[in-house]
Formats: structure tokens, C-alpha cells, sequence
């Protein structure tokens, strides 16, 4: 499949379902065991995102294939946590929901997709981009788009629960390719 065989589409505020859908796709595949905090996490993500939008803080692109069907996402949202707030401009992208369905991967969907949400970043100001890699082949993706891995470190605090950290180590694999 080639650029010109899929229509990249900037989604709007009335598509957030459909990327909640592909955030589900994307959990699923992943094989958290917290299924509650999945369901949870549905409508709650849906909330944020139609609030995001509404506040200009964040962008979906869609793949599109030559039938209209959806086949692929990537989104952005402008993140102004400590310490970044106090930095010039106040704020980082933070890349979200990557995802291509299986039967498409290898087409460069994902790639196409992160360069668009790359040019949205810039476009808005912003200086760094930010994001969890789950697995050998998004690791390998992202690295040759230029991210590198950081000092960023986790410490589980409660024993009896795992961290988001943990459920993506215990589930990364190498099915994830472009």
C-alpha cells in the first residue's frame, strides 16, 4: 500500500469516538488484565478528549483506505505539567492512541500519521514530543523518527497494585510493526 492508496484526515471534536474506539483496539491488543479500569478508562477518556478539543489541546489524524474505512490513528495532546510550565513555551506533546489495524501494518501508515501530528506540534508551538513505547517494533519506529529514550524511571509505591508501567512491561511484544 502506498501514501496515495489511504486519505489522511484531520479528526474533529464530533469523531471522538473514533478514537476511543482505536484506543480500545489498542488496549485490547496490548492484553491489560485490568479490565475494569479499561472500562472505566472508555468514558473517561471520551470525556477528556471532547474537553481537550473544546480547549484546542489536542488532534487526532485517521487513515483512511480508498473504501472509507478507518485504518489507522495517531493523536496529540499539549501537556503543561511540572516542570514544563515553567519553561518556554509551557508545554510538551504528548503522542497518543498509535494505532494501525493488523491487516494494514508494514504500509507506513503509522509514520505518514506521527508526521502530520509532528507537523500539528510545531505548528502550535511546541518543543518536544513525548510518548510510551510498548514493545520492540514501536520502539524501533519511534527511534528511527528520531526519539530517543530518556531518564525517565518508575517506582511502584503499592505492592498490591500494578503500575501502568508495569501492565505495559509485563505486555509488550514484537506484534507492533509499522
Amino acid at each position: 500500500m502506498k501514501q496515495e492508496d489511504f486519505l489522511v484526515k484531520e479528526m474533529d471534536r464530533d469523531d471522538v469516538d473514533l478514537a476511543v474506539h482505536f484506543r480500545q483496539l489498542l488496549f485490547e491488543e496490548i492484553g491489560s488484565e485490568e479490565e475494569e479500569m479499561i472500562e472505566y478508562a472508555t468514558e473517561e477518556v471520551r470525556r477528556r478528549y471532547i474537553e481537550e478539543y473544546k480547549k484546542g489541546r489536542i488532534r487526532h489524524f485517521v487513515a483512511y483506505n480508498k473504501q472509507g474505512e478507518a485504518i489507522g490513528i495517531t493523536g496529540a495532546l499539549l501537556k503543561s505539567d511540572f516542570p514544563y510550565y515553567l519553561f518556554t513555551p509551557g508545554y510538551y506533546g504528548w503522542i497518543i492512541d498509535v494505532y494501525t489495524k493488523p491487516e494494514y501494518r508494514g504500509n507506513q501508515i503509522a509514520t505518514t500519521l506521527l508526521q502530520y501530528t509532528h507537523n500539528w506540534l510545531v505548528s502550535v508551538g511546541a518543543y518536544e514530543s513525548k510518548l510510551i513505547a510498548v514493545g520492540k517494533k514501536p520502539k524501533e519506529l519511534y527511534e528511527k523518527l528520531g526519539y530517543r529514550s530518556t531518564w525517565e524511571m518508575s517506582l511502584n509505591l503499592n505492592k498490591g497494585h500494578k503500575t501502568y508501567n508495569e501492565i505495559i512491561d509485563e505486555n509488550s511484544s514484537e506484534k507492533w510493526p509499522d
